[in-house]
């Protein structure tokens, strides 16, 4: 049965065992968000939007480094989870609001940076990103985590998976590329092939064990996709950062 993505990251949030589980989620998606990281420069005094706050440790992240957070998520559960985050690291640099992202209530050029982990796999993807765009500053940045539609492994693991109850769209590269257009600039670097054989270790082990051997195998990952490009479309993972 179909849940909406609202009902279901209320459920989640306001499990502990289920809010672990998304915090296991962002250790294995570590090397990406690294990545993503990178991408967004001196963060220092610069507007940000967090669509899809999640538990909170990015936009914790963000705001260590001197940014204006915006945090917005539809799940009340889970800005109440954020909340919770900032009021005991004492943050005042984060501010959360229940909002859907099809609908930014913000006025035009409102932000400089906007970042989205896992979140296109619940929307209306052009709807979204057109909002995205219409709220982005002039030479702002959109940055982007999504898991891909096409990796093997992550197929059949979705036949298993409790998000299916949200019926997921989950995104392509080529997708993503039709949007570029938009934008004055597009750039995407894909993540976790092999590695993935690591993603029962996280569950099941010792997560130190877990993401020494994910950090061996994405070295084979980066080597064959150096080698043979248009095996990334097979990858789990992509980061897209498009400029306005």
């Amino acid at each position: 049965m179909t849940e909406s993505v609202e009902q279901f990251y209320d459920q989640q949030w306001s499990s502990q065992q289920l809010a672990q589980e998304a915090n296991t989620i962002l250790l294995m998606f570590d090397s990406a968000i690294s990545y993503s990281y990178s991408l967004l420069g001196n963060l220092q005094g610069k507007k940000l939007l967090e669509i899809g706050c999640g538990s909170g440790q990015q936009a914790l992240y963000f705001s260590s480094k001197g940014s204006l957070v915006t945090a917005i998520d539809i799940s009340e559960e889970c800005l109440n989870s954020v909340r919770n985050l900032i009021k005991k690291h004492a943050v005042k640099n984060i501010q959360v609001q229940n909002m859907d992202a099809h609908s930014l209530q913000f006025p035009d050029n409102s932000f400089e940076i906007i970042y989205l982990n896992s979140v296109l796999m619940h929307a209306d993807k052009e709807k979204m990103l057109r909002e995205c765009h219409r709220v982005l500053a002039p030479g702002g940045s959109i940055i982007i985590i999504e898991p891909l539609q096409y990796s093997p492994p992550m197929m059949v693991y979705r036949l298993f998976s409790s998000y299916r109850k949200t019926n997921p769209d989950y995104m392509s590269i080529s997708q993503f590329k039709r949007f570029a257009p938009y934008f004055s600039t597009f750039q995407h670097q894909e993540f976790y092939f092999f590695s993935l054989v690591s993603l029962p270790f996280f569950r099941f082990q010792n997560t130190t064990h877990a993401v020494r051997l994910s950090k061996q195998l994405e070295k084979l990952d980066n080597l064959l996709i150096h080698i043979f490009p248009p095996l990334r479309h097979l990858y789990w993972v992509s980061v897209v950062q498009y400029h306005k």
